[in-house]
């Protein structure tokens, strides 16, 4: 098994993989598409913020907050996915075309 058998068999349940939609490097293909590897490296980025900001909550022996945000800071949280909505939806139905770029930005 090569390495790139390997890292399409590790992001199969994950994404269409489409070539022509994912971002390559060194010749191999991201295992995901670049809309995805976005998402990943955000979510990744915001779980090392949010242990970032625990350790030192922790350090300083300050209250590490237990409940939900506020609502207004989960509707501003629920906007900023729109524009990745605005993105996969108006291209999915054919009104225009996207790229990688805008896939991996949104």
């Amino acid at each position: 098994m090569t390495l790139q058998d390997f890292i399409y068999l590790f992001g199969y349940g994950l994404c269409h993989q489409l070539p022509e939609r994912s971002l390559e490097a060194g010749g191999i293909y991201f295992a995901v598409c670049a809309r995805d590897t976005g998402t990943h490296i955000g979510f990744a980025a915001a779980l090392i913020a949010a242990a970032i900001q625990f350790a030192w909550l922790r350090r300083a022996n300050k209250p590490v907050p237990g409940n939900l945000p506020a609502v207004p800071a989960i509707v501003c949280l629920a906007l900023l996915i729109l524009p990745m909505a605005f993105d996969g939806l108006t291209s999915y139905i054919g009104l225009r075309e996207t790229t990688n770029l805008i896939r991996y930005i949104t």
